[in-house]
């Protein structure tokens, strides 16, 4: 399988093929209310570069289990849109997973 650069990524549809170690994972909450709303992470490719995913709370039951931060994986049939409210890392874009990402 041929692994994509996260510096190669865009919103423009594709099936995309990553593959990244998790540096970073934290949770989401919405201090106004307490509620947990998304899991989220920094992953990082072999060139170093950076970009943040967010699984939203809908899907963590699924997903959270599999991520242990420190660990590489490799992702496909994820979503890229791009990160406009807050960017922990210096990238336009985020990896947002979906019902079907793999992990």
């Amino acid at each position: 399988m041929t692994y994509k650069k996260i510096r190669q990524l865009t919103t423009v549809g594709q099936s995309w093929n990553i593959k990244v170690r998790v540096i970073r994972i934290w949770e989401s909450i919405n201090f106004a209310t307490d509620e947990l709303m998304s899991l989220d992470m920094i992953l990082m490719d072999e060139q170093g570069d950076t970009i943040r995913a967010t699984i939203w709370k809908n899907l963590i039951d699924s997903y959270k289990p599999k991520i242990i931060e420190g660990s590489i994986y490799a992702l496909s049939n994820f979503k890229v849109q791009e990160d406009a409210r807050y960017r922990p890392v210096k990238n336009l874009f985020k990896v947002v997973f979906v019902y079907n990402t793999n992990v």
